[in-house]
């Protein structure tokens, strides 16, 4: 139960970078002019009303914490345009002091592959 409410508390706590970037979610930033970009080329855990279970839940805050951390702590942050998903969403190969977003969030397990037209299963 102690779970869930920090889980819970971190997904609806705004995180802001110091130049402007702000983490959504997961796997979704806003840039400094307004515009939202999913991350390229990974599948990150949903946050509720989207999450399966609870532990869907908890790592969907735990990996929304990552990257608001590592955008807070960021000195320079680059969106490389990957046009759109599936969804028309736009999304970013993004890069944190010359480092692969993506890949730092699946080192840390906190993200996985994208496979196109699969969704990962958190559960």
């Amino acid at each position: 139960m102690i779970r869930t409410a920090v889980a819970l508390c971190l997904m609806f706590t705004p995180a802001n970078a110091a130049d402007g970037w702000t983490a959504i979610d997961a796997a979704t930033v806003r840039a400094p002019d307004g515009r939202l970009m999913r991350i390229a080329g990974i599948d990150a855990p949903g946050a509720p009303p989207l999450a399966q279970c609870p532990a869907e839940a908890f790592t969907a805050a735990s990996a929304r914490s990552y990257l608001s951390g590592a955008l807070i702590s960021a000195r320079k942050v680059v969106a490389i345009d990957q046009g759109k998903d599936e969804e028309g969403r736009a999304t970013a190969i993004i890069q944190i002091d010359g480092r692969d977003l993506a890949e730092l969030m699946l080192k840390a397990k906190l993200a996985r592959p994208l496979l196109p037209g699969m969704r990962a299963w958190w559960c």
